[in-house]
């Protein structure tokens, strides 16, 4: 079981580290190790954790804990630029 538990934190890790556009990931990657510490020594599959859908949990992982993204960043500068010629 925990080479599951292996298995699936590695993912997470790339997916996230593939979407944050800064270190904020960091705290997310060390509570999701922590929940999965403790869910592997009572015995439960990581999917118990995550659900069958394990892009969406990492999705909701970041919009909760507010990481900064590429997509993000693209958005804000878009916006800050728009704003700038428009406004300005």
């Amino acid at each position: 079981m925990t080479d599951d538990y292996q298995f699936v934190f590695k993912e997470i890790e790339t997916y996230l580290f593939c979407q944050a556009a800064d270190g904020s990931v960091m705290p997310v990657l060390m509570n999701t190790l922590e929940s999965f510490a403790v869910a592997a020594t009572d015995g439960r599959s990581v999917l118990s954790i995550t659900g069958e859908d394990v892009g969406l949990f990492c999705d909701n992982l970041i919009k909760d804990c507010r990481v900064k993204t590429w997509v993000g960043q693209q958005r804000e500068k878009l916006n800050e630029n728009i704003r700038k010629k428009i406004k300005g």
